[in-house]
């Protein structure tokens, strides 16, 4: 069995597992599929952000709103934010 070192890496100060990093690959790629469907099915005014941030976390210069941040709290804050509610 892998270590758990080798199944994580550290970007931008913040650790991820590579399933993480697979399913941002992957909603990169839903982006592009869903452009060019569009593309094909007549819709010329779709267009595919240039930039698209290498981490979920990472600024991406956009202009697009992030909604549902939680801030600074933790996972566990929310959770119980959560469950009190």
């Amino acid at each position: 069995m892998l270590a758990e070192w080798a199944l994580q890496s550290v970007a931008d100060g913040k650790q991820y597992a590579m399933s993480e990093r697979l399913l941002w690959l992957i909603v990169r790629r839903l982006e592009e599929n869903t452009v060019v469907i569009g593309k094909a099915l007549g819709n010329k005014k779709l267009k595919l952000p240039k930039t698209h941030p290498d981490y979920p976390w990472s600024d991406a210069d956009t202009g697009r709103v992030q909604i549902g941040g939680r801030g600074d709290a933790t996972s566990e804050e929310v959770i119980d934010f959560l469950d009190s509610k």
